[in-house]
C-alpha cells in the first residue's frame, strides 16, 4: 500500500452507506485529501477471499466480530456483524 497519503485534509470514519457517500463527494474537490478508515482487513483489489465476493454467505467466522447481541426476549442469540455490514444500517 505504497499509495497511501502521509496526511489528509478530511477523515472519514465508516464507510457505511453514509459515509461513503460524504467521503465521494468531499473527494470532488481536487485540492482536498479525503481518508475513509473502514475497519476490517485490507486486500489487494484482485486478492478478496470468496466468502467476501458470495453476497450469498452472510456467516463467515474470519469476517464477523462475533458480538452477541440480545433478542427481544433477552435471550443471547449470534447474528454475524462485522466488517461487512454498514454501522449506519438498521440493526
Amino acid at each position: 500500500m505504497s499509495d497511501l497519503i502521509e496526511t489528509a485534509d478530511v477523515v472519514v470514519v465508516g464507510g457505511g452507506s453514509a459515509g461513503a457517500v460524504l467521503a465521494a463527494r468531499l473527494s470532488q474537490d481536487p485540492a482536498r485529501t479525503v481518508l475513509l478508515l473502514e475497519a476490517g482487513h485490507a486486500y489487494a483489489p484482485d486478492a478478496y477471499p470468496p466468502a467476501l465476493l458470495d453476497a450469498n454467505k452472510i456467516a463467515d467466522p474470519d469476517h464477523d466480530w462475533g458480538i452477541p447481541r440480545a433478542a427481544p426476549t433477552r435471550r443471547r442469540r449470534s447474528r454475524p456483524r462485522g466488517a461487512r455490514y454498514s454501522a449506519a444500517a438498521p440493526r
